[in-house]
């Protein structure tokens, strides 16, 4: 089942982690969001982490996108709390360099400090 994948390798939906946050605190995060053609998009939504990244049966998973978005996705064997906040720190520093710091701290997602993991930057 998804949810207990996802909980396990990520945070409960009501025990803290060890940074105090819990599901609801992730799901809907920028480091766990990425924009996916329509049609992967579709094919892969509410699945495991395998299956998200390269498909099943007929569906293609994230690892047949054309975004350069998911290029470094592509090569993560798991998806982890810290890999989301790593991913997270990455775009709001990308987003600030390109629309200014001000208007990404407006937004929902506060700006933390640090920078993303290897595997997502080079």
């Amino acid at each position: 089942m998804l949810f207990r994948s996802w909980h396990a390798n990520v945070a409960s939906d009501t025990e803290p982690n060890g940074d105090g946050l819990v599901y609801d605190d992730y799901v809907d995060s920028w480091g766990n969001l990425t924009l996916l053609e329509s049609r992967l998009n579709k094919s892969i939504k509410n699945s495991e982490w395998p299956v998200k990244l390269n498909g099943a049966g007929r569906y293609h998973g994230i690892s047949a996108s054309n975004y350069n978005l998911n290029k470094k996705i592509r090569l993560l064997t798991k998806w982890t709390a810290d890999l989301i906040k790593h991913r997270e720190n990455w775009i709001v520093s990308y987003a600030q360099s390109l629309v200014g710091t001000e208007w990404v701290s407006k937004g929902k997602i506060p700006i933390s400090e640090g920078s993303p993991p290897t595997a997502l930057t080079e």
